[in-house]
């Protein structure tokens, strides 16, 4: 048989085993080692850390690390949001003023490859019925196809080229109808005015099929 010691606690008719209390307190004094260890070791790690830090006599500074020349502007905040959070394009953004601004807009996102086409909402994991392109059924709706290499497409812009009387050649790409108006051996208003009328059939593709 087994016998045990009893020992009083706060109430009289409470009793602990007294070998309870015999492990309470051993496990008290190895947490407090843990703890003491632990404690030693941080201060080892701020100790290391700061072990390569040179102090001068010099009074305290704030400075502007993007540009520490000039200090904090809003231009070089903006800049620093621009560079590091916005999708930024090889090209510059363009805007020509003959536009309204949502096709601005719109052209800006379609140059990102930004805009909803059923490829893009795939690839963000959005279930679409499929990903054809909804007006010829022959290829994948991409930015590319839809805007120049659907048949939609490929008529309009054989419309723009006989209402102007040009030769307009195929553009694969957004790039491409930039590139080619730039080039163009005409007068600067009207390349700015072949860009708004482009423009202007690109976001009516975009509307037509959405």
């Amino acid at each position: 048989s087994f016998s045990f010691q009893w020992c009083f606690c706060s109430k009289p008719t409470d009793y602990v085993p007294l070998q309870t209390v015999w492990v309470f307190l051993i496990g008290l004094r190895f947490l407090e080692g843990l703890l003491r260890g632990t404690k030693m070791s941080q201060l080892d790690g701020l100790c290391s850390f700061i072990a390569n830090v040179d102090l001068s006599d010099h009074g305290d500074s704030w400075s502007w690390a993007p540009d520490v020349a000039k200090g904090f502007s809003v231009a070089s905040i903006r800049s620093y949001l621009d560079l590091r959070i916005l999708d930024s394009s090889p090209q510059a953004t363009r805007w020509n003023r003959i536009m309204p601004i949502k096709v601005n807009d719109f052209l800006w996102k379609m140059a990102l490859n930004k805009l909803p086409t059923r490829v893009n909402l795939d690839r963000k994991g959005i279930d679409v019925h499929s990903v054809l392109c909804p007006v010829c059924l022959e290829d994948v709706e991409t930015v590319n196809h839809l805007f120049f290499s659907c048949e939609l497409a490929s008529k309009l812009w054989a419309l723009l080229a006989n209402w102007r009387a040009i030769d307009i050649p195929f553009c694969a790409n957004l790039a491409d109808w930039f590139s080619w108006i730039d080039s163009s051996p005409t007068s600067a208003k009207v390349r700015v005015f072949l860009d708004g009328v482009g423009g202007v059939l690109l976001w009516s593709i975009w509307w037509f099929c959405t």
